[in-house]
């Protein structure tokens, strides 16, 4: 399951710091003058969790997308992006609206952490990109090689 489906634990902590953002909304409607600068921090270690398995769950996305690209452009030339390129930035995408939606960056140190993972998912997923890219040429120079080595081979028969 995905972090954003009904019933992860993701989904769990996001709906307990959603609704501390609501009952803030109605105690300030309430008490107008009311100091609430704790109910932030008091989410904080949810958003924490939230970052941190929003991680996990993008990688496994890049890790599975980049196995199975064809490096071809997605539905067709007109386009010009491989398959796993709009897959893991419409998952980082997710995330971005996500943590916009609930206002998830009121605390620096949340907030960080967040933008600390869409870098490591841009990192991570141009780290694929090179190890693909290093293992076509490398079996490019062996079907290269093969074919001088059979023609050699022919030549001297």
């Amino acid at each position: 399951p995905n972090a954003f489906q009904e019933g992860t634990e993701e989904a769990e902590l996001l709906k307990v710091h959603y609704r501390t953002i609501e009952m803030r909304k109605i105690v300030i409607e309430l008490k107008p003058g009311l100091q609430l600068g704790g109910l932030a921090t008091a989410t904080a270690p949810l958003l924490a969790a939230w970052v941190s398995s929003t991680r996990d769950v993008i990688f496994k996305w890049i890790e599975r997308a980049s196995s199975m690209d064809t490096w071809e452009p997605a539905g067709g030339a007109e386009i010009g992006h491989s398959a796993s390129l709009v897959d893991v930035f419409s998952s980082a995408e997710g995330a971005v609206k996500t943590f916009a939606d609930l206002r998830m960056g009121a605390l620096p140190s949340v907030r960080e952490a967040f933008l600390d993972m869409v870098c490591d998912v841009c990192t991570v997923y141009i780290e694929a990109l090179r190890k693909s890219g290093e293992a076509e040429q490398q079996a490019a120079a062996e079907k290269l090689a093969a074919a001088t080595q059979s023609r050699g081979a022919m030549g001297r028969a």
